[in-house]
């Protein structure tokens, strides 16, 4: 699967992409990830897109709601436009 909603003992819950990878960037890409709570969608949330090391992004998902989620993202890099969609399944421990 694409994407993880994991969580460890040693690390908060997130949500990993480790399938969607675009050509190295020439410069920094702006863009953002949505998530959608399908059955609630007063949960919603928007977050910017800030990559760190090797092109990653971990997004905390430890006050998300457990069960499923559509995430979408979408960024721009060099004149050109991404979309990756994927359904997650939130399982926190403390929810």
């Amino acid at each position: 699967m694409p994407w993880d909603a994991r969580s460890s003992s040693n690390t908060a819950p997130s949500i990993v992409n480790s399938g969607c990878n675009p050509p190295p960037f020439h410069q920094s890409p702006e863009g953002q990830i949505k998530l959608y709570r399908p059955n609630d969608p007063s949960l919603d949330q928007l977050v910017p897109l800030k990559l760190g090391e090797k092109q990653r992004q971990f997004v905390d998902v430890k006050d998300l709601a457990n069960g499923l989620w559509r995430v979408e993202l979408s960024w721009q890099s060099g004149g050109q436009e991404f979309f990756k969609a994927q359904k997650i399944v939130v399982s926190n421990p403390s929810s």
